[in-house]
């Protein structure tokens, strides 16, 4: 039996901590899914669950899971979110995703990775970007010069660069 399973009411196994990617594609649709809850909890119109309930449906109890709330380390500041997602929108190795290899590549076809899928013709070779990248801030960003204003505020901002994609396409990639 796998130390993370427990059974529902059903009596059907089902996973108990899942990975953060996880976590936020299956918690109704990411941002969305959290707007939604604090619009909702504000509202009071969020089921309480008592501590130890016996409930079948979202309690069962877990006390230990790295997943619960965890008071923070400072009060927060933050008062909104804005929430990218940008289907087709810039690409990441023009905005903050500095990529020097390419420069030496550039021009050259994609090996070794497998076969990339796209809808529409073949990939094609890899393209440097024709935009030039500069350090920022504390962290040592790179920022491209599309954004010349964000270098200042760079370490006030979250990148979250572990998504990927099998797909040079956009839209697959999104699947």
């Amino acid at each position: 039996m796998n130390p993370h399973s427990e059974y529902n009411c059903n009596g059907r196994s089902r996973q108990r901590f899942i990975s953060r990617r996880d976590l936020l594609f299956q918690a109704g649709g990411g941002m969305s899914g959290i707007a939604l809850a604090y619009l909702l909890g504000a509202d009071g119109r969020l089921a309480a669950q008592t501590v130890g309930s016996k409930a079948c449906v979202g309690s069962a109890g877990v006390t230990d899971s790295p997943f619960l709330p965890k008071p923070p380390h400072f009060k927060p500041r933050a008062k909104s979110v804005i929430s990218l997602f940008m289907c087709g929108g810039v690409s990441q190795v023009d905005t903050f995703d500095y990529k020097p290899m390419l420069a030496k590549y550039h021009g050259t076809p994609l090996e070794g990775k497998g076969e990339v899928t796209v809808r529409q013709g073949f990939p094609g070779p890899l393209m440097k970007s024709p935009f030039q990248f500069k350090q920022f801030g504390q962290s040592g960003k790179w920022v491209s010069e599309l954004f010349p204003h964000i270098g200042g505020i760079v370490d006030d901002l979250a990148f979250i660069p572990s998504a990927q994609g099998r797909s040079l396409d956009h839209t697959l990639s999104h699947y």
